[in-house]
């Protein structure tokens, strides 16, 4: 098992790894950044909502 999973390893060439593990990268990091801007327009949104409700009371 770990013998076929290291001859596909080298297999592919080490510039195809670097290029794939960047574009995971990019995609990770584009991915935490859509979430990071998702929170934070939910924490105004609420903030918002609660000082509507501060006036209505």
């Amino acid at each position: 098992m770990d013998g076929t999973l290291n001859t596909k390893g080298m297999m592919t060439s080490h510039a195809q790894q670097s290029h794939l593990k960047k574009k995971l990268i990019k995609k990770v990091i584009s991915w935490h950044f859509l979430s990071i801007m998702n929170v934070m327009q939910g924490i105004v949104e609420s903030r918002l909502k609660i000082q509507k409700a501060y006036i209505y009371i």
